[in-house]
């Protein structure tokens, strides 16, 4: 029931334009966009009610993240445990939105990061430009919307891009060895005639010794 409530206040805080009616204030906000290789591909610091000066390109290969703190007081000394916080990306053509849950650290301190495996899921299949809302809710000090601006999102990769065509292949042609050349009968049974007369001479000694 407490965190309906946090909810109910920070969709009624959005639909009435969004500003703050209770006392969340938010310290600087850190969006980062990252390469694969650790290199920043964009990275901007906001604070509010600022919003990003262009929209960064996001994909499955280009991590990206969301840092800030709150606070219960404007001159931020007091760090603000939240009840809820989450960014929404909403699709600027169909209206799809999707939910980043954010992380608290240390007190008061959140991060949000989009995964692969949810950029995939939610995002990639509807490519184009997202805005981005940052929401906040606490039972006790009320809820604030802050509009962040848009991203851009990639989409998925063509399934064509690296067709593999199978065709026939050529014919195989084996070469089996030529057939050798075989002596002569009649040469090959004097061979074995005179092999064996041996034999035969050794039997008939056996026999007359016996």
């Amino acid at each position: 029931m407490r965190l309906l409530r946090v909810l109910a206040s920070a969709v009624g805080l959005w639909v009435l334009g969004g500003t703050s009616l209770a006392a969340i204030h938010v310290g600087p906000v850190h969006v980062k966009v990252m390469e694969r290789t650790g290199d920043k591909q964009f990275s901007e610091t906001l604070k509010h009610p600022q919003k990003l000066s262009s929209a960064p390109k996001l994909s499955a290969t280009t991590p990206f993240s969301l840092t800030f703190d709150a606070f219960d007081d404007a001159a931020h000394k007091n760090a603000l445990a939240l009840d809820q916080a989450f960014v929404v990306l909403r699709h600027t053509g169909s209206g799809k939105e999707s939910a980043l849950v954010g992380k608290m650290g240390a007190r008061g301190t959140y991060r949000f990061d989009v995964t692969r495996k949810h950029f995939r899921t939610h995002l990639a299949p509807t490519p184009g430009k997202y805005t981005l809302t940052l929401v906040l809710g606490s039972f006790d000090q009320g809820a604030l919307v802050y509009p962040l601006g848009e991203v851009q999102v990639a989409g998925k990769r063509s399934a064509d891009a690296k067709k593999v065509v199978y065709d026939r292949r050529e014919e195989i042609r084996h070469r089996f060895g030529e057939a050798q050349k075989m002596p002569n009968v009649l040469v090959s049974v004097v061979f074995a005639l005179l092999t064996a007369a041996p034999l035969g001479g050794l039997a008939v000694a056996w026999q007359r010794m016996g």
